[in-house]
């Protein structure tokens, strides 16, 4: 079980890698950039949610981004206290960058 957390945006070769590893049981955070990656009904966000993991998205980018009002329902909005709990329960943890 692995916590990555992605800050790039979908036409990214991080945004690929990323992809190819996380798996069912992982959870993906979308912080910065990654953030938009979770407008609903758009491939990236397509993709996330195939790819099987639990889909997160930091709250302050979102709403920095000005999409928090288009992110898909299945990706969980959370503040930082949410990011340290994750990061309390994911013992492995990759950044994409």
């Amino acid at each position: 079980m692995i916590l990555h957390t992605l800050n790039t945006g979908p036409n990214t070769p991080a945004f690929t890698e990323c992809l190819q590893v996380a798996v069912s049981g992982d959870a993906l955070l979308l912080t910065g950039d990654g953030a938009y990656c979770s407008i609903s009904d758009t491939d990236a966000c397509n993709l996330i949610l195939d790819c099987g993991a639990e889909l997160y998205v930091l709250e302050s980018d979102a709403r920095a981004a000005g999409i928090q009002n288009n992110v898909c329902n299945q990706a969980i909005l959370i503040d930082y206290d949410g990011f340290v709990g994750l990061s309390e329960r994911f013992s492995r943890q990759l950044a994409w960058y």
